[in-house]
């Protein structure tokens, strides 16, 4: 039996295992070689053996589950030979890693073809495929957040090496923007003038030889004289890149900004209105007033303008007409619960000048009366 060793050169046991030792004097560690079915074992001198290297016999390629150099005990696991040029190594009969002809790597998976490096982490809860954080793109696979970065504080996607740039499909993209991320905030200024100068453009990229998909944007050469931070130079093709993420605030602005110029031409047209009624109104009944159309028995019809301006917060004008013959008339001023505030006797044509001293700040109705009957309400705003 194996357990029982000899010093002799060659010895071979009952159940048909050979050893053959060495020519060292007995007191001298040495290698016991042996073979046993179809591999060829090397082990120390010792009457027990608990792992020892293997070489397995095989006439054709070998495989995870019969690995060309394994060991006793465990000789599922070793250095196996699956193709010609190809080299795996395996665990208890599984393969773990293979390099095939072409140089292409694979861990705990088989080559991709036409790729360097392929690993499949399964679900593992911290897996990495780590290369270093000098290289040009680092993954790490965490359970939260799992992300890739790279020390050049950017990732291309090109279809090819230094090629193409390639369409990237996800269902939301969101940016950091937190504040506590961001210093030297300014509010930006003038951006309906930056935006007006930026043109919408079709294209079909020249790759797309068919010109299946029209594409529309903007000219980043144009942008970037007018933007300039909302574009980068790409450093390997030299191609300018556009961040439309960059253009959205200026958008947002010049939405406001024009916001503002319409209130404001809205705000003029209602003063026109009001003073096109005042100087044109016809007390013969002929010329239509903007105002409410009841009469009086004359047929003439009282007028009130709207105050101007509006919201104030000093003085404000309120221009009127009133019917000849009329007995008695005022415009009254009402709070925003209904709440008569004030009374003003008013009478013929001109004008009534209100100042904010008093009122309150806050919005407030009135109205011209004439002859105890309502003709026209509008709304004033007393500014702080």
């Amino acid at each position: 039996m194996l357990g029982y060793l000899s010093y002799s050169q060659i010895k071979i046991f009952p159940e048909g295992k050979v050893s053959i030792g060495n020519t060292s004097s007995p007191s001298e560690k040495g290698l016991t070689h042996f073979i046993t079915g179809s591999k060829i074992g090397f082990a120390g001198l010792s009457s027990t053996i608990t792992s020892s290297a293997l070489i397995r016999g095989n006439n054709v390629y070998s495989s995870a589950t019969t690995p060309d150099y394994t060991w006793y005990n465990n000789d599922q696991t070793g250095l196996f030979h699956p193709a010609a040029g190809s080299l795996g190594i395996s665990t208890n009969g599984t393969q773990r890693m293979l390099i095939d002809a072409n140089g292409n790597f694979a861990f705990n998976s088989s080559p991709v073809s036409g790729v360097k490096f392929y690993a499949f982490c399964g679900l593992s809860r911290f897996a990495y495929i780590y290369p270093g954080y000098n290289t040009a793109v680092n993954i790490e696979l965490y359970a939260v957040d799992p992300r890739i970065y790279s020390p050049s504080n950017k990732i291309v996607f090109y279809n090819t090496p230094g090629g193409n740039f390639i369409d990237i499909s996800v269902r939301n993209v969101f940016l950091n923007s937190d504040l506590k991320s961001k210093t030297d905030v300014t509010q930006l200024n003038d951006c309906l003038e930056k935006v007006m100068k930026l043109n919408g453009v079709s294209y079909y990229w020249k790759t797309d030889s068919a010109k299946r998909n029209l594409n529309t944007g903007l000219i980043a050469q144009e942008v970037e004289k007018i933007i300039p931070e909302a574009v980068i130079t790409d450093d390997s093709l030299h191609n300018k890149l556009i961040s439309y993420n960059a253009i959205i605030p200026y958008l947002i602005e010049s939405i406001k900004e024009q916001q503002n110029e319409i209130e404001k031409q809205k705000s003029k047209i209602r003063e026109m209105e009001n003073n096109i009624d005042l100087c044109c109104f016809s007390f013969t009944g002929s010329t239509k007033s903007r105002s409410d159309e009841n009469t009086d028995t004359k047929g003439e019809k009282p007028l009130l303008g709207q105050n101007i301006p509006n919201p104030f917060n000093n003085t404000t004008e309120i221009k009127y007409k009133i019917p000849s013959e009329t007995e008695n008339s005022s415009i009254i001023v009402f709070d925003m619960t209904g709440k008569l505030v004030i009374t003003y006797p008013v009478n013929g044509s001109g004008s009534l000048t209100i100042s904010s001293n008093e009122l309150n700040p806050g919005m407030y109705y009135y109205s011209l009366v004439v002859n105890g009957t309502e003709y026209d309400t509008k709304r004033m705003i007393i500014s702080k």
